[in-house]
């Protein structure tokens, strides 16, 4: 071979070296650039020189460098399904040896709950007492009612602590519990868990002025369209709402009483 030729050969050589290099240079900007982008989450204007060049796809997930996380190994195990073979997923060989190792996958999942549907039978009885006819309540029966309190509970909890409206609250049971009712009946049950929550409520606000401090917050309240004043009173042990048209301190005084006690302290709003 000539010197010629070597040469040649050699420059052809160098020539293909230093395209590689040139394209390894320019995807090691282009991941510099993104990771540049991810850490101060700003996008930078790019050139038209750089839009016309192809960039590589950017992956979803975690910014590059975010340490990864999963999900904690749960402290139970409500049922176990031992996943076994009797054909190899590969090839279809019935030809299988059990191995002495196996590995655990926990999964967690929601198992919808049914409408349970609960007969209370009632058995009258004579007292010889009272001379009646009498019967009693079963554990968990609402006397005349056909949805039970758990339902109704739940119901009310979606209406005002997840915010969802009346008509969300009965597509949502009929579809997920296949448990149906009216469109008036979402509002009754909010009637009827005040009307069963309105003697613990009256406890907590009769214990309101025994407390040595009390903490009182007010905001506006908007109530059937007219503007009133929601008032929070906070002890320790003690969290009590009041919605009242007046936003003045005689609200105050009608929770808390004019006696206090002599280390009684009310610090004002938060």
């Amino acid at each position: 071979m000539s010197e010629r030729e070597s040469l040649k050969r050699d420059w052809g050589r160098l020539k293909e070296e230093n395209e590689q290099v040139r394209e390894e240079n320019r995807l090691l900007k282009l991941q510099l650039e993104e990771l540049r982008q991810n850490f101060f989450k700003k996008n930078t204007p790019q050139s038209d020189a750089d839009d016309e060049r192809p960039h590589p796809p950017k992956k979803r997930g975690a910014p590059l460098g975010h340490p990864g996380q999963t999900r904690p190994v749960p402290d139970h195990c409500d049922e176990q399904v031992d996943v076994e073979l009797s054909q190899c997923p590969e090839c279809g060989s019935h030809k299988l040896s059990a191995c002495r190792r196996h590995e655990d996958h926990y999964q967690e999942d929601i198992i919808l709950p049914q409408v349970n549907v609960t007969r209370f039978r009632h058995h009258f009885y004579w007292c010889q007492n009272c001379r009646k006819v009498v019967h009693g309540v079963g554990q968990g029966e609402l006397p005349g009612r056909d949805i039970g309190p758990v339902a109704k509970s739940l119901a009310s909890f979606l209406h005002y602590q997840m915010k969802l409206p009346y008509r969300t609250v009965r597509l949502l049971f009929r579809d997920l519990f296949h448990l149906t009712f009216s469109p008036g009946a979402a509002p009754g049950f909010d009637r009827q868990v005040r009307c069963r929550g309105d003697p613990l409520y009256e406890t907590r606000q009769q214990g309101l002025p025994a407390q040595r401090c009390v903490h009182v917050d007010e905001t506006g309240w908007r109530h059937e369209g007219v503007n009133h004043g929601r008032w929070c009173f906070i002890a320790p042990g003690y969290v009590v709402y009041r919605i009242d048209r007046s936003r003045g301190g005689k609200v105050v005084t009608a929770v808390l009483g004019q006696q206090r006690h002599p280390d009684q302290r009310f610090p004002g709003r938060l």
